[in-house]
């Protein structure tokens, strides 16, 4: 089992201006390079282009912001307007750098989903095909009826249905997986094999603190916060209407409330995301364990088989079983890592371990 290092140490640095070092260029995968998971983050963390955007953004803000320092003549609340631009600014990559893995993550998973479900579904064909030959010789010496053999057309039309649709929507998945990642138009992307189970150790308590430091909705919350201080406060003299001092302190009291109310949803939403990471491991155990039962039952009908007490269609359906609760194991480990890409999401900090914070 693999585990991050412990989130709290890593959660009292900053993670505002530090979340726009970007992993080195050499990194970046062409279009027929084979990706594993981690090399397919790196490079969309690299090449998509909402990321450079949003990197582009915050060197432009934090440029303003040095100019408006410099200012002699700036006042006090273009200076706190040109800094919250800044700090958002860096947030907000945060946010697109955590939302663009979790794109990465889905979309490496789909395509990958998808050849399995290919693989799947080609089988079904095969069975079903075979099926319907046995139903169809079982009616010539009338030990089955028309309705069987009437079943067994329509479960290998389905089946033949599926894998059209299947065939037909991997161009589809695998030109989404090429824009996140950055890919030029056309290319075709060529991954590996999704990782193995790898179980994170994941402080929940970690997780939930400074979120108005990391969780784009609490952040802005604080800062219109702060601006709403900074208005009761050059207001509160004997020049400026009461109406206007009135209108000041409603605000300051509306954003407080405002933010309040924001770090409950964060915080609700963190809670959520890290219950669903601990249902989809266990989820990934009873999946393993399904898949385990399955092998073993092929086994032993191979050896059935061997000895005469089974007939082959028997094995083939066995085959199949297997095949599907080995796909559905992986699934569930994909889902562990879908729920941990979330969980980043909601929290503002990468706890997928793709990233090497």
């Amino acid at each position: 089992m693999t585990h991050t290092r412990p989130l709290r140490s890593s959660l009292s640095l900053s993670l505002l201006f530090a979340s726009s070092t970007f992993f080195p260029a050499t990194l970046a995968q062409s279009a027929s390079a084979t990706l594993t998971l981690e090399r397919a983050v790196q490079q969309a963390l690299n090449q998509n282009a909402e990321v450079l955007s949003a990197a582009s953004a915050l060197k432009q803000s934090q440029s303003t912001l040095a100019a408006k320092e410099k200012d002699p003549n700036a006042i006090v609340t273009e200076l706190l307007s040109s800094r919250q631009a800044a700090q958002l600014a860096a947030v907000q990559l945060t946010f697109v750098r955590l939302e663009v893995t979790s794109d990465t993550v889905n979309e490496f998973f789909n395509y990958a989903e998808n050849k399995d479900a290919l693989e799947t579904l080609t089988a079904q064909v095969k069975l079903s095909g075979r099926q319907l030959e046995i139903a169809r010789a079982r009616l010539a010496v009338k030990t089955s009826t028309p309705v069987e053999v009437q079943k067994a057309e329509n479960d290998l039309a389905g089946a033949r249905q599926q894998l059209t649709d299947a065939t037909a929507v991997r161009p589809v998945i695998a030109a989404r997986l090429a824009r996140v990642l950055g890919l030029d138009k056309g290319s075709t992307p060529v991954i590996a094999e999704p990782p193995a189970l790898k179980a994170r150790t994941i402080s929940q308590v970690a997780l939930e603190q400074n979120l108005d430091e990391r969780v784009l909705s609490v952040v802005q919350a604080a800062q219109a916060l702060e601006a709403a201080e900074l208005g009761v406060k050059v207001t509160n003299n004997d020049y400026t209407a009461e109406q206007t001092q009135r209108e000041a302190r409603t605000g300051l009291e509306n954003a407080r409330r405002a933010l309040n109310t924001a770090t409950r949803k964060a915080l609700t939403q963190t809670r959520d995301a890290f219950r669903s990471s601990q249902d989809a491991l266990e989820g990934a155990a009873v999946a393993s364990k399904a898949r385990d039962t399955a092998e073993r039952t092929l086994q032993n009908d191979t050896v059935r088989l061997q000895n005469g007490l089974i007939a082959r269609i028997e094995l083939e359906v066995s085959q199949l079983s297997a095949l599907r609760a080995s796909q559905q194991a992986a699934q569930a480990v994909n889902a562990y890592l879908r729920t941990l890409a979330a969980l980043s999401l909601a929290s503002g900090f990468d706890v997928t371990g793709l990233r090497g914070n």
